[in-house]
C-alpha cells in the first residue's frame, strides 16, 4: 500500500477493520460453551464470571481466558478437591501472572533486576497507601539492597536508566513529579501488575536465598526511606 501512488490508493478506498478486546460478558459466552470440559456439578458458582473478569481486565483474549478456567481446574486436581472454586480461579490468576512476569524477566541484566526489585518492594512493604513509588527512596532502598548482596553499586543515574529500560518490558510507568518550591522533581513509578508478584519472581532469582535476608529490616529500611521522603530530609 506504500507504494502506490495517490490515484491508485483513492481507487482502492481501503478501509481499516478494528479488532475490539472481548469484554467479560462476551469471555463469559464463550466459556459457558467450555463447561463441558468438567463433569457435571464440579464448577462451583462464579467461576465463569470470575474466569471472565480476570481476562477481560488484563488482556479480552479469549485464548488466555480459556487457558485461565483450565488452569483452575489443574490446580484443583493438584490439590485433590472434587470441586473448582473461586481461590482455585484467583489461584491460576496469580500462577499466570508469575509466568508472564518470569518470561519478561529472563532478558534483564543482574543489575535491572536489583533496580526492579528494590522499586517493587516499597509498596510491598510499605506502611503507607502508596499509589505510586519515589524513585528517590526506591534508590535507595536499590543501594541498601546491593550492599545486602555485596554487589556492586551503580550510581542514581544508573539506577533511573534500569528503571526507564523496565518501562519498555511493561512493568511499569513513570512520571515526574515536583515537589514544590526548592524541592526539585522526582519520578514516581507505577507497576503494571501487582509488585508482589514482581518481587516474588525476583526474590528467588537474584540470590537473595542465598544469604540470610531479614524481612523486618528490610521492611524497616523501606519505611525509614519512605517517611524521610515525606517529611522531606
Amino acid at each position: 500500500m506504500e507504494d502506490l501512488d495517490g490515484r491508485a490508493e483513492s481507487s482502492f478506498n481501503p478501509q481499516d477493520v478494528v479488532f475490539s478486546d472481548y469484554d467479560a460478558s462476551q469471555l463469559q459466552a464463550i466459556l459457558e460453551r467450555r463447561r463441558d470440559a468438567y463433569r457435571d456439578g464440579i464448577l462451583e458458582d462464579g467461576i465463569i464470571p470470575l474466569s471472565s473478569a480476570f481476562a477481560a481486565q488484563d488482556h479480552g483474549d479469549a485464548r488466555k481466558a480459556i487457558d485461565l478456567f483450565r488452569k483452575a481446574g489443574e490446580i484443583a486436581d493438584r490439590q485433590g478437591e472434587e470441586h473448582v472454586r473461586e481461590d482455585h480461579v484467583r489461584d491460576a490468576q496469580n500462577e499466570a501472572e508469575r509466568d508472564r512476569t518470569l518470561t519478561q524477566m529472563q532478558g534483564l541484566s543482574t543489575q535491572k533486576k536489583l533496580s526492579l526489585y528494590a522499586t517493587a518492594i516499597v509498596p510491598v512493604y510499605s506502611e503507607r497507601n502508596l499509589d505510586a513509588v519515589p524513585s528517590t527512596v526506591a534508590c535507595r532502598v536499590y543501594q541498601y539492597i546491593t550492599d545486602l548482596l555485596d554487589t556492586d553499586e551503580k550510581s542514581r543515574d544508573s539506577y533511573l536508566r534500569y528503571t526507564n529500560e523496565a518501562e519498555i518490558y511493561n512493568f511499569d510507568t513513570s512520571e515526574k513529579r515536583g515537589r514544590g518550591y526548592g524541592g526539585g522533581v522526582h519520578k514516581e513509578y507505577t507497576f503494571v501488575d501487582d509488585p508482589d508478584v514482581v518481587a516474588e519472581t525476583l526474590q528467588a532469582d537474584i540470590r537473595l536465598e542465598e544469604i540470610e535476608y531479614d524481612a523486618k529490616l528490610v521492611k524497616s529500611v523501606v519505611n525509614a526511606q519512605i517517611d524521610d521522603f515525606f517529611e522531606g530530609k
